[in-house]
């Protein structure tokens, strides 16, 4: 009895697993089929453009660490805090190195008093001598005496000097004007010099100047050779998606890196930052502008067709075109030979409805990016124009679309009034 129940549990599992397989297949967006879709040629402005992320980098960042080693006894900036050049940041513990630099100077005034006396004492000496009143050892007994009296005065100052540097560096000043990005001590703690420690000393602040800054992006091989220095950049970054701001290229890698079999190319952003709302570290869009074309006359991209495409070839013609004029080298969109001429085999066309009927009309494109496509010649302002999409999976996108729209009661859809 055990065995019989098992043997029905398993013949209904495969029945029912075999019902919902041939509903699966007998679903519009399982299996290929045409969506037609319809659009109107219009008048409008056109950018080829390349998109990228990035991050914002300061163009100069300065690490601030001492040449003295000792103990913070205060600390006069904080992370965020705009600081001018030579304004105070921190101060070390002064005792010892003071003590130095007035024993310093004590040396040296008592040296400075000694060679007035010692040169005072050779001019005596020189006079006696001119008399021949003393002995020529006595007179060079004192010039002996006033050069090491003058050796000892220059040593002192060169000590005193020394110190008076040492007793300034236990004030530490920003070296430049920009803003504060890290505090990596605290009040109290004992540092080490950066002049004299083996690690490079201890790092107190990361100051950078803001004012400009830079987007490193990454492009792909299969874009990079239409971007050249100079080309205009709009960014938009995640803490601002209502601003935009603009750039400039200034820099492309030399050499590629790989990224899990992927070759990109680095290239770098100028971007004016005087407002101040670009923030090290801050992830952005970066569209950088190949070539634009205004008041043209503009097709939705998909509506371009080939005639490899109808020639069997289910690859649509919008998707060919889109991805053969993405990747064509830069200067090169405009380049096209007169309407209805065959190069390479490919002529392109785009159907228009002409008294209720589907007429093919050859075309002169003209650039294209994701969503339109200029047309140079073959269509006008206002024409109908009309395509089919043919991949399964695009179709049963659209054919998805068209059941929501469909469903004007369906909780937290709205349907957009044209």
């Amino acid at each position: 009895m055990k065995k019989l129940v098992i043997w029905l549990v398993v013949i209904g599992v495969i029945a029912v697993g075999g019902w919902l397989y041939l509903r699966s297949n007998d679903s519009p967006a399982a299996s290929s089929f045409e969506v037609t879709r319809r659009g109107v040629a219009i008048i409008g402005d056109l950018t080829v453009s390349i998109s990228a992320v990035g991050t914002v980098q300061p163009i100069r960042a300065v690490e601030i660490k001492s040449k003295a080693s000792g103990e913070i006894i205060e600390l006069a900036a904080e992370e965020g805090d705009f600081v001018q050049k030579g304004d105070l940041l921190v101060r070390l513990d002064p005792t010892e190195v003071r003590n130095d630099y007035d024993q310093a100077h004590a040396d040296h005034q008592v040296a400075r008093v000694t060679l007035e006396q010692r040169k005072k004492e050779l001019k005596r000496q020189k006079d006696l001598f001119e008399r021949n009143l003393i002995s020529e050892k006595d007179y060079d007994d004192a010039r002996l005496a006033a050069e090491q009296a003058n050796s000892q005065f220059v040593r002192t100052r060169a000590a005193l000097s020394t110190n008076a540097e040492r007793l300034e560096d236990t004030e530490i000043r920003s070296p430049i004007n920009g803003l504060v990005l890290s505090r990596e001590v605290e009040e109290g703690q004992i540092i080490s010099s950066g002049m004299s420690s083996v690690t490079g000393g201890t790092l107190l602040f990361l100051i950078a100047d803001m004012s400009w800054v830079h987007l490193i992006v990454d492009v792909d091989e299969t874009d990079i050779g239409r971007v050249q220095t100079g080309l205009p950049a709009w960014i938009v970054a995640d803490a601002y998606p209502e601003r935009m701001f603009a750039g400039e290229v200034v820099r492309i890698a030399p050499m590629a890196k790989v990224e899990q079999n992927v070759t990109m190319f680095e290239v770098t952003v100028l971007v004016d930052n005087e407002d101040g709302f670009l923030q090290a570290g801050m992830n952005t869009d970066v569209e950088m502008v190949i070539d634009e074309a205004t008041g043209a006359v503009l097709v939705p991209v998909r509506a371009v067709q080939t005639r490899m495409a109808r020639r069997g070839h289910p690859t649509g013609a919008g998707d060919s075109v889109s991805m053969k004029m993405a990747h064509a080298p830069a200067g090169t969109e405009r380049r096209h030979p007169p309407s209805g001429q065959r190069r390479g085999g490919i002529e392109r066309y785009v159907q228009i409805m002409e008294d209720g009927e589907i007429v093919d009309r050859p075309v002169k494109v003209g650039l294209t990016n994701l969503d339109y496509a200029q047309i140079i010649d073959g269509v006008q302002p206002g024409d109908s124009v009309t395509w089919k999409l043919t991949s399964g999976a695009m179709a049963g996108r659209e054919h998805f679309i068209e059941r929501m729209r469909s469903r004007s009661a369906v909780p937290g859809m709205r349907t957009q009034k044209k």
